[in-house]
């Protein structure tokens, strides 16, 4: 006697003659399936579940295909995010950078904090060297008298 699931993989096994133009699913079913049963992917392949597997209700009443989805919205939002964070940083990087460019360097700072001390001293120095250029002058000149 023949029953009605043998009439069926019998009229599956000749429309699909070497097992040509199926698909094993991964899913829950395990079974080899049409290529029509499979969700076909952007990258021109087909699913590894079938639909029936992949709409399957699981934790919370949502299929495997929702829960992949969301999971990858999450992912590209995550991605998305750390994209915005490292333009950020860069963004960071390049104010510090024309920042540090337009800044006065620490010896410049230095520099102009000493200059009126540097003044000062060269001010005296031009008072006094021809005081002094005198003096030594008179006293290391030899003297007529001594001659």
């Amino acid at each position: 006697m023949v029953t009605l699931a043998d009439a069926i993989a019998a009229q599956f096994k000749r429309d699909h003659p070497n097992g040509k133009g199926t698909l094993l699913c991964v899913g829950l079913c395990r079974r080899r399936k049409d290529r029509e049963d499979f969700r076909e992917l952007p990258t021109h392949g087909r699913a590894a579940e079938c639909i029936r597997c992949e709409t399957f209700p699981g934790p919370a009443g949502r299929s495997l295909w929702q829960l992949t989805q969301d999971a990858r919205g999450h992912w590209e939002l995550e991605q998305s995010r750390e994209k915005l964070r490292t333009y950020q940083r860069y963004a960071q990087w390049l104010r510090l950078q024309r920042l540090l460019a337009t800044a006065p360097r620490t010896a410049d700072l230095i520099r102009a904090q000493e200059q009126p001390y540097v003044d000062a001293i060269e001010a005296s120095m031009r008072k006094w060297s021809p005081a002094w250029y005198g003096a030594l002058s008179e006293a290391l000149t030899p003297t007529q008298e001594d001659s």
